[in-house]
């Protein structure tokens, strides 16, 4: 069963901690809106056969918590939220996960199969058109998963 994590404010107490978890909430969900999946409160609840989405920021001090979590599940979605200047020690992070969407793509991603690139969310809400979309190959195979009929404005 896919289970659902938001864990940038878990953690940590930090200002993009907070901010991402309140202000990417409504796109995020809305990406992930086709995808069946039960929100997780309690990491207890989570079993081997579970496959988990996780939106999450500032890696740097959650390496052993992936660690740990890689071991309790059978696969790893990441939604990394932020890292604009690609600083983060992302490298063993990913290796965790089956695979990463990131708001901010930076060159060394580009070769990486597990890494795809997303634009960041909207502020000023969301228009449907999916010929737009599908004009658009340059997300990479999120737009076939997740991102069904999003046009960011």
């Amino acid at each position: 069963m896919k289970k659902f994590i938001w864990n940038t404010q878990k953690n940590s107490k930090s200002f993009w901690g907070e901010y991402h978890h309140n202000a990417s909430r409504n796109w995020i969900f809305y990406l992930l809106e086709k995808i069946k999946y039960e929100i997780l409160e309690d990491l207890n609840q989570i079993k081997k056969s579970d496959e988990i989405i996780i939106v999450d920021s500032e890696l740097n001090s959650k390496t052993s918590f992936y660690y740990d979590l890689s071991n309790k599940c059978s696969k790893i979605f990441l939604i990394h939220l932020g890292d604009e200047g690609g600083k983060e020690k992302t490298d063993f992070i990913y290796e965790c996960c089956s695979h990463i969407w990131r708001t901010f793509c930076l060159g060394y991603f580009f070769n990486n199969n597990k890494v795809t690139c997303i634009p960041i969310g909207y502020k000023s809400g969301l228009t449907v058109n999916k010929k737009k979309i599908l004009k658009k190959k340059i997300y990479g195979p999120l737009l076939e998963l997740l991102m069904h009929q999003v046009v960011m404005i």
